[in-house]
């Protein structure tokens, strides 16, 4: 795990950047029903950009790499990571592609029904990293995600790797398919209870099932699991 650093970090996240359109209604529609909302709200977000921002927040030198679409959305999105003291340099315009964006259902009682269109997140590739190398290897620290293709996370762990940066998988959304053995190797993966469990096959109901999960994505291949556990706060674990 990290040491305590006497300047700040310096970190990259390469990842997704959305904006999240949030519709407050009474409660979720049924199939093929239309109900009238109360409110609409446009808020920048993306796993990535949600990292960058939490890590700048945190006091961290943040550059975000990733790509935007060429739509209104995009000066938006942009404009909100420059506001929030990021590094934007690396952020690509995708011609011909819309920016993410994610529809997100609110009801009354805080449940949600949520529909991701990843747009230019899912034209990040392996050769972007390759672009991206020299800059991403300034940071002492990367952070990424699942919302870019699969083939990419896996390019940006294994450049990582290579030259001894210190590397945190968020790994959401879990993907259908089984995670690439270098998205393993990271230093700490960071699931939810969901996420453990579809990873795992473990129902995390309670600490113990909690910790019988982390022993067994431990066993994975990451030097350490932070499983996020909601209200409960965090577990740690770590190989050893």
């Amino acid at each position: 795990m990290l040491q305590p650093h006497s300047t700040p970090w310096s970190v990259a996240v390469v990842g997704s950047i959305n904006l999240d359109l949030v519709a407050r209604v009474s409660r979720i529609p049924a199939s093929g029903e239309t109900l009238t909302g109360r409110d609409l709200q446009f808020i920048p977000g993306g796993k990535g950009a949600n990292q960058a921002v939490a890590a700048a927040r945190l006091g961290a030198r943040v550059a975000l790499f990733g790509r935007l679409g060429d739509d209104a959305f995009a000066d938006t999105l942009r404009r909100g990571l420059v506001e929030g003291g990021i590094d934007d340099s690396h952020v690509l315009k995708t011609v011909g592609a819309s920016s993410g964006v994610a529809w997100i259902s609110v009801d009354d009682g805080g449940a949600n029904a949520i529909t991701v269109i990843p747009g230019a997140n899912g034209c990040v590739t392996p050769e972007d990293i390759a672009q991206w190398s020299a800059e991403i290897l300034r940071h002492d620290i990367v952070l990424l995600q699942l919302e870019i293709p699969l083939e990419s996370a896996a390019a940006v762990v294994n450049l990582a790797r290579q030259h001894g940066r210190r590397i945190v998988l968020d790994v959401a959304p879990v993907p259908t398919e089984p995670l690439p053995d270098e998205l393993w190797a990271v230093d700490v993966l960071s699931p939810n209870q969901t996420e453990a469990e579809l990873l795992t096959e473990v129902v995390v109901d309670s600490v113990n099932a909690a910790k019988q999960a982390a022993s067994m994505l431990l066993e994975r291949g990451p030097k350490a699991v932070v499983l996020k556990l909601g209200e409960l706060g965090a577990l740690i674990a770590e190989q050893g």
